[in-house]
């Protein structure tokens, strides 16, 4: 408000020397708020009734000083002292007589001698040669108009503040009601409990009964649990053995299908070999197959692997060690500009296969600098949440993705790949869904075309 009244007098009368008087009100009312932060709340409550007050009475005096024929001060500062009238009656209560007698005081005394003070430093309104014969009148409009204003403040604040008690009276009458009911409460519990106990006679010869067909009743539930957990046991190894016949189904049309191809290039080749003189290119494309056929062969042979007891031994593995280690065997193919952010916190082991989860790790991080796009900096995170039954480990990147719609069905199966323009062989996400259901968890991702994709995988406790 003070920094609005200034802009008002630069846009009517220019710099004046109130100009830098007003500034530093303003600055006042700043310094008001910092007192207030440092915890001298009453101080600030009186510098923020009186400051304004005299300073108003020391721009009047000093304002004749400067301009003898300027008035407006003898009427507008006068609206000023009376607004300031009610900012006592807001910031203290009536039980805070001190402060608020002498905030008042300070302005009863500037604004019904407001007169006498100007005649004091010799600027009075008369003495400056005005002569309007209403001033007088206007004076004791003012007297008034201030006794009308505290007069309304004192018995506005009055009423609020006895309202106030009568709201603390009630909810003090209403905490004393509430009290008895808790006491009548308690009594009654007392009376029940009493006749509990006379009860309890009575209960004696049922008791034994009722033991009697706990025990029949739990011998029952002791079978059945017994039936039903042979009964998922049998469920699980029939499971099991579906799931591992559906993976040696799928090996043997991989083993059939993926051989057949390099052993047919090097039966035609060395055919080929035998006919040709000059067949030095031949040698290299046969090397090529032999190759090929080897990878192929090291595949099969790794995800036979994970049915032999090299894998079966489970532990706690630690999160952060298995990732250090998969971190190294990569660092070759990790740029300077790439960003990997892990936090392992929440859960930072889980109970499986230390060698299936570092190989998970490779082959999601391989994944995930192989298919980084080339648009942008890489960014991956990878954090694990603990959950009441489960461990869950989430891994995102921001690569070029996969295109779901069309290859979801396929993410997770053996020599299946989607991105024809980036070297891979379509094993490692194969072994990731193979190694974690291994170990009694689940997978699924997300994934969007040049955004990224989101590998999350839970792990089931017991």
């Amino acid at each position: 408000m003070t920094l609005f009244l200034l802009t008002v007098l630069l846009k009517d009368f220019g710099w004046s020397p109130t100009s830098p008087f007003i500034i530093g009100i303003a600055t006042l009312f700043i310094l008001i708020i910092f007192i207030n932060q440092q915890g001298f709340h009453k101080i600030g409550r009186l510098v923020f009734c009186i400051a304004p007050v005299l300073i108003t009475m020391f721009l009047t005096v000093y304002m004749k000083i400067v301009q003898p024929q300027s008035y407006i001060t003898y009427f507008d500062s006068r609206y000023i002292l009376l607004a300031s009238t009610i900012l006592p009656a807001i910031v203290f209560r009536l039980e805070e007589k001190s402060s608020m007698i002498v905030s008042i005081s300070t302005i009863a005394i500037c604004l019904l001698l407001f007169d006498l003070i100007h005649e004091v430093f010799g600027v009075g309104y008369y003495q400056k040669g005005f002569e309007l014969k209403s001033y007088n009148f206007i004076s004791y409009v003012v007297g008034i108009s201030f006794m009308i204003l505290i007069s309304g403040i004192f018995v506005l604040r009055s009423v609020t503040e006895r309202a106030e008690r009568q709201l603390l009276e009630q909810n003090e009458s209403l905490t004393l009601q509430q009290q008895e009911v808790k006491r009548q409460h308690e009594e009654l519990l007392l009376q029940r409990e009493e006749l509990m106990l006379s009860s309890e006679h009575l209960e004696a010869a049922n008791r034994l009964i009722q033991r009697q067909k706990l025990d029949l009743e739990r011998y029952a539930s002791n079978l059945e649990h017994s039936v039903q957990t042979t009964s998922n046991e049998l469920s699980k190894t029939n499971e099991a053995l579906v799931k591992r016949n559906n993976d040696l189904m799928q090996f043997s049309y991989t083993l059939s299908h993926n051989l057949r191809g390099p052993v047919a290039r090097l039966l035609g080749l060395t055919n080929l070999a035998k006919r040709t003189p000059e067949y030095g290119d031949i040698n290299e494309l046969i090397a090529k197959s032999a190759q090929d056929l080897d990878e192929v062969l090291k595949d099969l042979g790794q995800i036979l692997d994970m049915g032999t007891e090299i894998y079966a031994v489970k532990e706690n593995v630690s999160l952060m060690h298995e990732w250090n280690r998969a971190m190294r065997l990569l660092a070759d193919k990790i740029s300077d500009d790439s960003t990997i952010n892990v936090h392992f916190e929440d859960a930072d082991t889980i109970w499986g296969v230390k060698a299936m989860v570092q190989s998970i790790f490779y082959n999601l991080l391989s994944n995930a600098l192989k298919y980084k796009s080339p648009e942008r900096h890489l960014f991956i995170q990878v954090k694990s949440l603990a959950k009441t039954n489960a461990t869950i480990i989430e891994f995102s990147d921001n690569g070029i993705g996969i295109d779901l719609e069309n290859y979801g069905k396929d993410v997770f199966k053996l020599y299946k790949r989607f991105h024809a323009a980036t070297h891979g062989k379509g094993v490692g996400l194969y072994l990731v869904k193979m190694q974690v259901e291994s170990m009694n968890g689940s997978i699924s991702v997300q994934s969007k075309v040049n955004v990224g994709t989101v590998f999350r995988m839970t792990f089931f406790k017991g």
